[in-house]
């Protein structure tokens, strides 16, 4: 993580130890000593690059938003010591929070309405299993007998017969990132997954999962 610069809004109390100074209460007793009650100091910290869901945990007193290719964390903190408890100790903690896991769950088949029935009955007469409706009436699908991969039919609205991949991960951004890498495009963002195509050009998606629900024994990390 390369944190670009920290911005502190400014507030009558000191957070670094500065002398005692009277405070007088409403009812007119003088009082000497520090900083009565200080308000939380609201910092700003930007961060080189994109955060995704994942990394954002490591952060859970700051509001993370993007901005251009940073991302921008900003809440209250009560002094500088509860910054560099922040971003200090979770230095390490940040690092490993930056693996994500991901895995091919899904092959999905999709057919338009006039060859949804026909494809959804072959399918299952091939497999010798039933592909129940699953989400919703579009689809249909069961995990493959003796496998973990599932396969799904599903109703198009438009388009041509085609077969795709999903991949599940806990981490949507890191993921595509990942693929953008390996040379995959991003083509829309649908509901909270993303289509996109590979370099051959053929489509797949990636679809966010719950946290805790990849790991190692059913996914793939990658750091």
């Amino acid at each position: 993580m390369r944190t670009g610069h920290i911005r502190r809004d400014e507030h009558a109390c000191p957070d670094d130890g500065a002398a005692s100074r009277p405070v007088t209460p409403a009812g007119g007793e003088h009082v000497t000593g520090a900083c009565t009650d200080p308000p939380p100091h609201r910092y700003r910290i930007r961060v080189r690059g994109r955060l995704g869901e994942t990394m954002r945990f490591a952060f859970p007193a700051l509001q993370a938003r993007a901005s251009g290719g940073d991302t921008v964390l900003t809440g209250p903190l009560p002094d500088r010591a509860a910054l560099h408890g922040v971003l200090g100790p979770r230095r390490d903690d940040t690092m490993a929070a930056m693996s994500h896991y991901s895995r091919v769950l899904k092959v999905v088949i999709d057919a338009p309405p006039a060859l949804h029935d026909q494809e959804l009955a072959f399918w299952q007469g091939a497999l010798g299993q039933e592909l129940p409706e699953i989400y919703s009436a579009e689809y249909h699908g069961a995990f493959l007998r003796g496998h973990d991969l599932m396969l799904l039919v599903q109703r198009l609205e438009t388009g041509a017969p085609r077969v795709h991949l999903d991949i599940h991960t806990d981490d949507l951004d890191a993921e595509v990132s990942r693929l953008e890498r390996l040379g995959a495009k991003r083509v829309q963002k649908v509901q909270t997954w993303w289509v996109m195509r590979d370099p051959a050009g053929l489509l797949f998606c990636v679809l966010p999962v719950s946290p805790g629900s990849l790991t190692d024994e059913n996914a793939r990390r990658w750091e």
